[in-house]
């Protein structure tokens, strides 16, 4: 009777995860071309994954996420988890990689022109799962998310340019439901 419980407990097959949050970092402070240190920076960031749990511990997924830090970014990813306990409430380990684009438009000023792209982006955190009576949880998670972001200013004598690579290191908390 009791193996019967638990097997209406933890559900397999199809899951949908959906979050929101803050990633809260920092970023340097320009003084003209040089820095002249950091400041503290938060932003929001939403993500949902779709995925399957194989088991009553690792579940595997792909999921979409937005950040909104500076500049927004769009971000596809392969996400992987595991569920320590089968319990009604339960910590996790994620990991998470993917791309980042860099959804600012391209500036130009008639003197230069800033164009953006993006680059990999990868995460990695541990939460808490509350599960429902029924179907579907409530998670808490906090992570640290790293990506690449680009940056190329073409000067109007079309002869020089410079490219810039900004890594982005941030602490992420989320909260959401999964079902």
């Amino acid at each position: 009777m009791a193996n019967r419980a638990l097997t209406n407990t933890i559900r397999f097959g199809y899951f949908n995860i959906t979050e929101i949050g803050t990633p809260v970092g920092t970023a340097p402070v320009y003084d003209y071309w040089y820095s002249s240190g950091e400041k503290l920076v938060a932003g929001f960031t939403a993500q949902t994954i779709q995925g399957v749990r194989f088991n009553s511990h690792y579940l595997a997924g792909a999921g979409i996420g937005i950040d909104l830090i500076q500049h927004p970014m769009l971000q596809p990813f392969v996400d992987l988890r595991y569920e320590l306990l089968k319990g009604r409430a339960t910590p996790f380990g994620y990991a998470d990689w993917g791309y980042n684009f860099d959804l600012s438009k391209t500036i130009d000023n008639g003197y230069q022109k800033t164009e953006y792209s993006g680059g990999t982006m990868w995460a990695l955190g541990t939460g808490m799962r509350f599960n429902f009576k029924n179907t579907g949880a409530f998670l808490f998670d906090v992570g640290y998310k790293f990506s690449v972001r680009n940056e190329e200013v073409t000067y109007v004598d079309g002869n020089s340019s410079m490219r810039s690579e900004y890594n982005l290191r941030r602490m992420v908390i989320r909260m959401g439901l999964a079902f």
